[in-house]
């Protein structure tokens, strides 16, 4: 197992880089999809932090040496560690690859990391990625002021809420109230259904227990 850093881009590849506050860092990424990948490991309750790119291991395929370097190296909040592929389903289906990515979770458990092979139809499934794109916009304040806090308590209150509803209550525009959830929502003190549509004002909310 050894280092590994992103060199400089070829001039037709690019660079992707995600802004993490979960991790105080700039995570850099090799494509697209990877860049998407990192918007569900910001926002996952269960992950403590995310590292792209981490380090080389060696593994061996029909008894030949081979080097890889796994897309991400995830810590959650119990501890564990595991490493991430990610690939788009029409390169990693074929048993070619299957092949190779058997060998390659072999030399990962050899150092003690399970790999788990991650696709576009994980990462960009129904309407999670762009949700989770709009909450991301509003993240970095960790500041909870006086509003937000009555915010909170009127979610806990109702058990189920919407922007909607909380328009009623507050008196305030549907603009404002967006912005405010977005807000708790970015810091996981608020929680939405975000599978089957965009944020709106009638997304169900509830509060974190």
């Amino acid at each position: 197992m050894y280092p590994h850093t992103i060199k400089k881009p070829h001039a037709k590849k690019n660079v992707f880089k995600f802004i993490s506050v979960k991790n105080s860092a700039i995570i850099t990424c090799e494509s697209s999809l990877e860049f998407d990948a990192c918007f569900h490991l910001e926002y996952h309750p269960n992950v403590v932090s995310f590292e792209s790119q981490p380090f080389c291991f060696n593994y061996q395929l029909e008894d030949r040496p081979h080097s890889y370097t796994p897309d991400f190296l995830v810590t959650l909040n119990s501890g564990h560690k595991s490493l991430q592929e990610i690939k788009d389903s029409k390169f990693c289906l074929t048993p070619e690859y299957i092949h190779i990515f058997e060998a390659m979770q072999k030399g990962s458990e050899a150092i003690g990391f399970p790999l788990h092979l991650v696709t576009e139809r994980q990462i960009r499934k129904g309407f999670i990625l762009d949700n989770l794109k709009l909450i991301h916009r509003y993240a970095g304040s960790k500041h909870i002021c006086d509003f937000k806090k009555s915010v909170i308590e009127v979610i806990q209150n109702q058990g189920l809420s919407t922007p909607g509803k909380l328009v009623c209550v507050f008196g305030k525009s549907i603009g404002f109230m967006n912005r405010e959830l977005l807000e708790l929502m970015s810091l996981g003190l608020v929680k939405a259904h975000l599978e089957n549509s965009l944020f709106n004002e009638d997304t169900e909310l509830w509060v974190k227990e």
